[in-house]
């Protein structure tokens, strides 16, 4: 199976692996930074760290400087994250087989909301920090579309090669990584592994739709394109 030239994104919570709220609880260092109330009840989903501390800080018209409160917000949420108790979160199945597959056999980098740290403490619960060497993250954006064409960018220069847009697929699981993969002209994978986005497949005109238990069946259809 040759996947040289094929560079796969991922994102990570809802995708690899789920956190059971513990990156939501770790993001109420919002209010110990801001001193203002979070509204738990939005949801998080698909969302980047960096624009939740800065909705929060322009919706309470903060006066303090940004930059320095963002530093200080980012430490904390970093070491709330390192800290809390990760029991119940979970790795989904077949995850770990397939990202270490395609590190192997293919080129792969992360693009997912969270700062980078943050995703780094996710990923060494489960041991997959190693397999993933660069990316784009929710740091200093404030779009998807920029996450995901920063970690195009990190990947070709790490990997020192230029991939072509028919040979770049994100996997992900909301709305808002699909639209990120439509806007960057790349092929977005809806992994649904709640099963609650078919409805999606039809509005979006997806080819590739499922878990990663069926990994087999999409790189199949993708070397046969």
């Amino acid at each position: 199976m040759n996947l040289k030239d094929f560079l796969f994104l991922f994102d990570i919570d809802g995708t690899i692996l789920e956190t059971q709220g513990g990156g939501k609880k770790s993001l109420s260092s919002i209010e110990e930074i801001l001193n203002v109330q979070v509204d738990y009840s939005e949801s998080f989903a698909g969302g980047i760290d960096y624009i939740f501390f800065k909705n929060y800080y322009n919706r309470f018209n903060i006066k303090d400087d940004f930059n320095k409160l963002w530093l200080l917000f980012k430490n904390r949420y970093e070491d709330n994250l390192r800290n809390i108790n990760k029991e119940k979160w979970r790795i989904f199945p077949n995850v770990y087989e397939s990202v270490e597959f395609l590190s192997i056999h293919s080129n792969i980098a992360l693009a997912t909301g969270n700062t980078k740290e943050a995703a780094y403490i996710k990923l060494n619960t489960f041991n997959l920090d190693k397999f993933f060497l660069t990316g784009g993250f929710g740091e200093n954006v404030d779009t998807r579309k920029s996450i995901v064409n920063n970690a195009i960018v990190n990947a070709e220069s790490l990997f020192n090669k230029k991939f072509l847009k028919e040979k770049i697929f994100l996997f992900g699981d909301t709305e808002k990584d699909v639209i990120s993969a439509i806007e960057n002209k790349i092929t977005p994978i809806l992994i649904d592994n709640k099963e609650i986005n078919y409805d999606k497949v039809k509005q979006y005109n997806l080819k590739y739709y499922g878990k990663f238990t069926d990994i087999n069946l999409f790189l199949n259809n993708i070397l046969n394109i």
